[in-house]
């Protein structure tokens, strides 16, 4: 009869994330929000597991005949979303245009590598050599992903589980279920996905129902208004650090001195007590979280010591309400009034200038941000990412500095970097990121603020899988109750 009805099937999933993405093109940037968004749509050679461990993806095997050399085979049987089957030249291009393209943000990723070719007599192998022994690359090649050798970013196609629908940035992206997948078919029809920086839009959203996932919300929205019971609440590992980057071009902060008075001004510890009343965020001590290869407490930030900053202050001949301008994207109001109080004791101003993430990271990759508050991530759990591509000196050529805003440059933490790039040996690779660590602590381009962990909001009956550092991927979200292996495969 009527009450045996089965309830509909449930055919599309609308999530959201706290900005948009800022590019269809998968080379084109190396934002967070935007990487996870697309990792639907394009594929890498070797992905990663929820763990961070390498798996096969569009190379089905690999094998290393020499210590710096890599040969990839290209999976059978794969189509773009235009259906034309996968090939080694797209592969070939896809690795070229990372590698050596000017407009590429990703090309830091490959900074150790010679040469990239098609073995002669294995027309579907890959080749790829580097100029000293380097470990890391697989785990670099899942952040490079593969377009058609035609790729063009206004009608972008991949080989993910899911299409693009609606290219456009700035409004909503509809992804649609690619049936020819290769893999395991995708759980949904469509994905919709949002950008919603603001979090009095996000409470909006989330009382009426108008998404299914919220990629990241704070301890302070869910405060705020707790989720009924049909939310609940996915705690992941975020590894990843929130981060204040001074301007060193740009008065105050292009002088030391102001930048270590902010240094001293801010208490860690309170700000993380006032803005996260829910314990998910811990005091930053030193740019690197201690889960990520690397840590060391050479960079550790000194204890608050507002007297001493504000002497620092006077010697500098900075006046008492010198304003320092910081740009930021969707900052929690409790952070700003935490780090304004902090500074207004010292004698500085801040004003905070609230821009979308777009045009503040174009600003940055760009070097014309003034000061701004942004947060790295490590998605490879590896420290060395973030100071190719943020602490060295901006060296296109070289493939190094490519996101560094801040105009910091110092000779030698350049070599340092440089070294521990294609350093082989672990224990020598940790004393190089040791005194990088110290060099910039006490530079002072970046302060660290805090550590965040990622709540992610999920409605019944939608689940998603727990990735460590990383965002919400779109083909990991499933139904409650069915089992999907990670990444759709």
């Amino acid at each position: 009869g009527a009450g045996c009805r089965e309830a509909p099937a449930v055919t599309e999933v609308r999530v959201a994330y706290n900005h948009q993405v800022v590019t269809f093109d998968p080379h084109g940037h190396d934002d967070a929000v935007t990487r996870s968004v697309l990792a639907a749509v394009f594929e890498p050679l070797v992905c990663l597991s929820p763990q961070l461990e390498p798996r096969p993806c569009l190379a089905s095997t690999w094998t290393t005949p020499a210590p710096n050399v890599w040969h990839f085979s290209i999976r059978r049987g794969v189509q773009f979303h235009n259906g034309r089957p996968l090939r080694a030249d797209d592969v070939l291009f896809s690795l070229n245009r990372a590698w050596k393209s000017p407009r590429s943000a990703v090309s830091t990723y490959l900074g150790s590598v010679d040469s990239i070719r098609i073995v002669g007599d294995q027309p579907e192998v890959v080749e790829i050599r580097t100029g000293t022994p380097f470990p890391l690359l697989l785990s670099r090649l899942a952040m490079i992903p593969i377009v058609p050798v035609d790729f063009d970013p206004a009608s972008p196609v991949g080989t993910g589980p899911y299409r693009l629908g609606t290219p456009g940035v700035g409004g909503e992206i509809v992804l649609k279920r690619w049936e020819r997948y290769w893999g395991r078919s995708a759980t949904f029809e469509h994905v919709h996905v949002v950008g919603i920086p603001d979090e009095r839009e996000l409470e909006r959203v989330v009382a009426a129902r108008e998404v299914d996932v919220v990629a990241d919300v704070s301890a302070g929205f869910l405060l705020r208004r707790p989720p009924s019971r049909e939310w609940y609440v996915v705690r992941v590992p975020a590894l990843a650090t929130t981060i204040l980057a001074f301007n060193v071009r740009q008065w105050p902060a292009s002088e030391p001195r102001v930048r270590e008075a902010v240094d001293l001004a801010v208490d860690r510890f309170r700000l993380v007590r006032e803005a996260f009343p829910d314990h998910d965020a811990l005091p930053a001590i030193t740019l690197i979280p201690v889960e990520v290869f690397g840590f060391s407490e050479a960079g550790k930030v000194p204890r608050s010591d507002p007297d001493r900053a504000r002497e620092l202050l006077r010697s500098a001949g900075v006046a008492p309400g010198t304003e320092l301008v910081v740009q930021a994207t969707g900052l929690p109001e409790a952070v700003a009034r935490s780090l304004r109080t902090s500074l207004e004791w010292i004698g500085l101003e801040i004003r905070f200038e609230s821009l979308p993430w777009k045009e503040l990271y174009e600003r940055m990759l760009e070097g014309r941000a003034s000061s701004y508050i942004f947060g790295w991530n490590f998605p490879l759990a590896d420290a060395m990412g973030f100071f190719e591509a943020v602490v060295h000196t901006r060296d296109p050529e070289h493939r190094f500095g490519l996101q560094n805003g801040t105009g910091y440059a110092n000779p030698q933490v350049d070599r340092w970097i440089e070294t521990a790039a294609s350093e082989v040996g672990a224990s020598r690779r940790l004393e190089l990121i040791r005194r990088i660590q110290e060099r910039v602590a006490r530079d002072r381009p970046y302060l660290p603020l805090y550590h965040r962990q990622r709540l992610t909001l999920v409605r019944h009956p939608f689940a998603v899988a727990r990735r460590v550092g990383s965002w919400v991927l779109p083909q990991e979200i499933h139904l409650e109750g069915r089992r999907e292996r990670p990444g759709g495969r």
